[in-house]
């Protein structure tokens, strides 16, 4: 069986970072299509229709990619409970 080292600072500082990394993206993002939105407001025709099935695909990869850093974030804070609960358990084994 392989050793399993993990470092709780270590680990509870990535989730933080995969927490705040998120919440920036989600800004600039947003920012982003604000800035865009005056411009974007402007196409007609199959300008317009191809911008907003460009938008679409780029709010499902956003959406995408939220729920995996998420999921990335709650597997972490799964495996460090656990790890912490196998280490009790074997404390008190003595």
């Amino acid at each position: 069986m392989a050793d399993i080292n993990l470092k709780y600072d270590g680990a509870i500082r990535a989730i933080e970072d995969m927490q705040a990394a998120s919440t920036k993206i989600d800004g600039q993002l947003e920012d982003l299509q604000q800035q865009l939105a005056p411009f974007a407001q402007q196409f007609v025709g199959q300008a317009a229709h191809s911008y907003q099935q460009f938008q679409g695909q780029v709010n499902q990869l956003e959406a995408q990619m939220r729920a995996s850093l998420a999921q990335g974030s709650q597997v972490l804070s799964e495996m460090i409970e656990g790890h912490q609960k196998s280490d009790a358990a074997a404390a008190n084994q003595f």
